[in-house]
Parts: structure tokens; C-alpha cells; sequence
């Protein structure tokens, strides 16, 4: 199974009509089983976000082309991250795992 890690995911969460602000973030991982990518906030497993990736694709032509997908997926996984020290603030990290549909 091949994974792909560049590019960006930029997601709101879903709350009956109502959506969150827009946040970005970039892709740690993403394969068959889902996309996998970290951000300052929790999220609640079972969150439904609304996503739209952005994919750089370096070897397909000379030119830098980014293309984007949409599409409504849910978070199936939430770790904190209490390692890394190089971020701003110290403050905890969490990856997110949502799966793809």
C-alpha cells in the first residue's frame, strides 16, 4: 500500500447546518485506510468534518500543479501528541484520523 504526504487538508466541522471556522493543517499520511493529518485542537471522535485536500504533484509535470478534492468525512481516531518540543508555546498536539469515504 503506497501513502502520500504532500500536500494540505483544509476542514470545518459539521454540526447539523451549521460549520466551524475553516482550518488547515498539512497531511501526515494518507493511504487506503484514511488520511491522517495533526492540529493544536481536539476533535471528538465521531466528528463530522468538511474537507477539501490539496495535492502537489512534482513528478506528473514541470509546473507546480496542486489539484483539491472535496468530500465529508468522519474522525475514527484522535491521539495527543505530548513529544515534539519544537512547536510554538509547548502546547500539545493532536493527530487525526478520519476516514475517507
Amino acid at each position: 500500500m503506497t501513502s502520500f504526504k504532500n500536500g494540505f487538508i483544509a476542514y470545518n466541522k459539521r454540526q447539523g447546518r451549521s460549520v466551524d471556522e475553516i482550518k488547515e493543517s498539512f497531511i501526515d499520511d494518507i493511504n487506503g485506510t484514511g488520511l491522517i493529518f495533526e492540529t493544536y485542537e481536539p476533535i471528538g471522535k465521531g466528528t463530522n468534518l468538511e474537507c477539501e485536500i490539496y495535492l502537489h504533484h512534482p513528478k506528473r509535470c514541470q509546473k507546480n500543479i496542486i489539484s483539491s478534492t472535496y468530500f465529508v468525512a468522519k474522525v475514527i481516531e484522535v491521539r495527543e501528541i505530548t513529544e515534539y518540543s519544537g512547536f510554538q508555546d509547548n502546547r500539545n498536539k493532536y493527530r487525526v484520523k478520519i476516514q475517507i469515504p
